[in-house]
């Protein structure tokens, strides 16, 4: 499985999580962070915590604010700055508020004549291992082998894009859609043996055959284009696993005369999406979810201002929050602003499903946040008494090491 470190300094995978991968993965993670760590100045021995906040305070673009009780700590805790990823935490409550952990994601399938109709829905999950459940679950309601044509609707969400994504082919870029697989990306290897997918599970398609004729070794790509892109990838992807070859294509909205034969629950309830867009920091999946609960707050109509709205109306409703802005879920954008004050409030509202938050050491569970020049983590840390205490730290403008956090956050602690 390919790895790379975004431009937000996030290790960045296919998302796909078989057990193997997830092996490959943690391998991947301690290679990549060793090497960091070669490169960086000599980790220092940890620091009193008095040094820590003394560092902090002196840095004007940072806050670092702790859960009432002994020993709080707030530091501007009310300036708002730039959260980086921890924007994630805002999007992962809205989710497990809105549907519940047990909630699953959709996609609709229909029938007309000889042809096969897919409806996105806009499930971030759809990965070759869920097509092949698809696949069973179909086989067991029609014949498959009357089918002759397929047909995909992808006009749930419109052409979009957050503000923030960029325009690299790097995963983390990948484009939102009604309708994608593999979180819009494509993983490819060449070698002697000429070019494959880099995953046996996902098979080779005639766009990916296009795509990797530069490829050379490994390498992970977020699909060009928009929706139809998106689109196209899915259906050659989903009739090559279905019908173990390439049928006619059509883009197209269901006609009314179709019949619906199959709604598909993906296998991944909102809890286990929400532990892995944390885990991973998934760009992709994490606005996916943003503009599904626009939407529903929208009359079912996705756009980017729907997404915004529903998101400011209820921090600003259920918290109180003033000062504030939204502009994408995954912290991609520059323009969010959040005060430590605010990080903190969403962590504690976290607190029922806080072993979904990464481990990020032994006694810490928190999401960080990286971008250039800037370094944020929030959520719970153990203290001395064995409690979990909430905490949030974000500090803008301003070069740290990628452990420093890690360091502070230790200290509160103690």
């Amino acid at each position: 499985m390919f790895l790379a470190i975004s431009r937000m300094g996030h290790l960045v995978g296919s998302g796909l999580f078989t057990r193997d991968i997830i092996k490959r993965d943690i391998l991947n993670k301690v290679f990549l962070i060793s090497i960091a760590a070669t490169l960086m100045p000599a980790v220092a021995q940890a620091k009193p915590l008095a040094d820590y906040l003394k560092e902090v305070k002196a840095m004007p673009e940072a806050s670092l604010l702790t859960a009432k009780g002994g020993g709080a700590v707030d530091i501007r805790s009310d300036k708002p700055l730039i959260p980086a990823s921890t924007m994630k935490l805002l999007v992962a409550y809205l989710a497990l508020e809105h549907w519940g952990e047990d909630h699953r994601l959709s996609t609709d399938f229909y029938l007309q004549g000889d042809t096969l109709w897919v409806k996105g829905l806009g499930d971030p999950n759809l990965t070759s291992e869920e097509l092949e459940l698809v696949a069973l679950a179909l086989d067991k309601t029609i014949d498959l082998t009357k089918v002759k044509k397929l047909a995909v609707d992808h006009s749930f969400f419109p052409e979009i894009r957050l503000d923030g994504r960029g325009k690299s082919n790097n995963p983390y870029d990948a484009a939102n859609s009604a309708l994608g697989v593999n979180y819009n990306t494509v993983y490819l290897k060449r070698d002697r043996r000429g070019l494959y997918s880099g995953e046996a599970q996902t098979p080779m398609t005639p766009m990916a055959k296009k795509l990797g004729r530069w490829v050379k070794g490994s390498y992970r790509m977020s699909l060009p284009g928009g929706r139809d892109k998106a689109a196209q990838y899915f259906a050659q992807v989903f009739s090559q696993i279905v019908f173990a070859k390439q049928l006619p294509l059509e883009i197209a909205v269901v006609p009314a005369t179709a019949d619906k034969i199959y709604t598909h629950k993906n296998s991944l309830t909102i809890a286990r999406v929400v532990e892995q867009l944390l885990e991973y920091s998934n760009n992709y999946t994490t606005n996916q979810l943003f503009l599904l609960l626009g939407a529903e707050a929208n009359g079912g109509v996705v756009s980017e201002q729907a997404a915004i709205d529903y998101a400011s109306k209820t921090f600003r409703e259920k918290f109180g929050w003033q000062d504030f802005t939204i502009y994408d879920g995954a912290g991609l954008s520059r323009n969010n602003r959040l005060s430590t004050k605010q990080l903190l409030s969403v962590a504690e509202a976290l607190r029922p499903w806080r072993w979904l938050l990464p481990s990020a050491r032994d006694h810490i569970r928190a999401k960080t946040g990286t971008m250039l020049r800037i370094s944020s983590l929030a959520g719970f840390y153990r203290d001395s008494e064995d409690k979990w205490r909430a905490f949030a730290l974000m500090i803008n403008d301003q070069d740290v090491t990628f452990d420093y956090r890690f360091r502070l956050s230790e200290q509160l602690g103690r």
